[in-house]
C-alpha cells in the first residue's frame, strides 16, 4: 500500500546516501545515483580513504584515496 511504499522509499534514500567510508568533520558527502560529491568545508586539508576504487570525474583517474584542500571538492563515480 501507499504507506509501505512511502516508508520504503525514504529508507532507501537514507541508506543509499550513506557512504561506506569514514568522513572527517566538516566534510560533506552527497550521493546522487552513481555519483558522489565530496566537499571540504574545514580550514585544513583533509584526506579521505575510500572503501573501494572510484573514478575521479574531474581528472579521469581511478582513486582509492582523496586529498581535498581547504574548500576543495571532488566528484567521484562508482564502477
Amino acid at each position: 500500500d501507499f504507506e509501505d511504499d512511502f516508508i520504503s522509499n525514504i529508507a532507501d534514500d537514507i541508506l543509499c546516501d550513506s557512504p561506506a567510508f569514514e568522513i572527517p568533520e566538516n566534510v560533506s558527502v552527497r550521493r546522487r545515483g552513481d555519483y558522489t560529491f565530496i566537499m571540504n568545508f574545514s580550514e585544513s586539508e583533509q584526506t579521505i580513504s575510500l572503501d573501494k576504487e572510484y573514478t575521479d570525474i574531474l581528472s579521469g583517474e581511478t582513486v582509492g584515496r582523496l586529498t581535498l584542500g581547504i574548500c576543495g571538492y571532488a566528484i567521484i563515480r562508482r564502477g
